[in-house]
C-alpha cells in the first residue's frame, strides 16, 4: 500500500514516519525546496512526548518542572500540578525548538520519501488509486492521501470545499512566556496572558 503525503512540517513527518512503521511505502510531498528550520519553542505535553517515543524520535528537549500562568498584571491564575500530570499520563512535559523537532523527524523518517519543490495543486480520485496533481504538471498515485499541507490546505480545501480559513479573532489569547533555567536539563516557566 502507498501512502501520500501533502505537507512535511511536523504533522506530515510525524504522520509518515507511524505510516512507515506500520510497513506502508510513502512519499512526501512538499512546497518549499529545502527543509528550512524555521520557528519557535514549543511545549509539548505528555501525550505528545508518549507519541515521539512511540514513533522513536529521539529530539533534543528540556523537561518542565513547573508553570506559572499569570495575568498581564503579573497575578497569579493558575500553576498545573506538572509532576502529578507526568506521573499520570506516564511522560514528561518538555519545551523543544521547532528547529530541533523538525530536524529530528526527518532523520527518523529519512529524507528518501521527501520530494522538496512539489507543491500539490490538486487531487483526482482514479477509482483504485488517488492521484496527486504537482503545480508543475506532472502527478503521482498511492492508495491514499493525507492533507498535511497547512493553514491554507489544497487538498481540505479541494476535499470540503470550504475555500480560506476565516479567522474569528476570538479563539486564541496572546501571550508572551519567561523560562528561568533551573538545571541545565530541566526549565521553571512563566507564561503571561492578556494584552498584546
Amino acid at each position: 500500500m502507498k501512502a501520500l503525503i501533502a505537507g512535511a512540517g511536523i504533522g506530515g513527518l510525524a504522520t509518515g514516519i507511524a505510516l512507515r512503521k506500520a510497513g506502508l511505502e510513502l512519499k512526501l510531498f512538499e512546497r518549499s525546496r529545502e527543509m528550512r528550520e524555521i520557528g519557535a519553542g514549543l511545549m509539548i505535553w505528555p501525550n505528545g512526548t508518549r507519541a515521539l517515543q512511540a514513533l522513536g524520535v529521539e529530539v533534543r528537549a528540556m523537561t518542565i518542572d513547573s508553570l506559572f500562568f499569570r495575568n498581564w498584571r503579573g497575578r497569579l491564575l493558575m500553576e498545573p500540578p506538572l509532576r502529578a500530570i507526568s506521573e499520570r499520563y506516564g511522560s514528561n512535559i518538555a519545551v523543544v525548538h521547532r528547529a530541533d523537532l523538525q530536524s529530528a523527524l526527518v532523520k527518523s523518517l529519512g529524507r528518501e520519501v521527501l520530494n522538496l519543490g512539489a507543491d500539490v495543486s490538486g487531487f483526482e480520485d482514479a477509482a483504485a488509486q488517488v492521484v496527486v496533481k504537482l503545480r508543475d504538471g506532472t502527478s503521482d498515485g498511492g492508495d491514499l492521501l493525507i492533507g498535511a499541507d497547512g493553514l491554507r490546505s489544497t487538498v481540505r480545501r479541494q476535499l470540503l470545499a470550504d475555500g480560506d480559513p476565516v479567522s474569528s479573532l476570538d479563539s486564541a489569547s496572546t501571550g508572551s512566556g519567561a523560562a528561568r533555567n533551573s538545571s541545565p536539563s530541566t526549565l521553571r516557566t512563566t507564561a503571561f496572558t492578556g494584552p498584546a
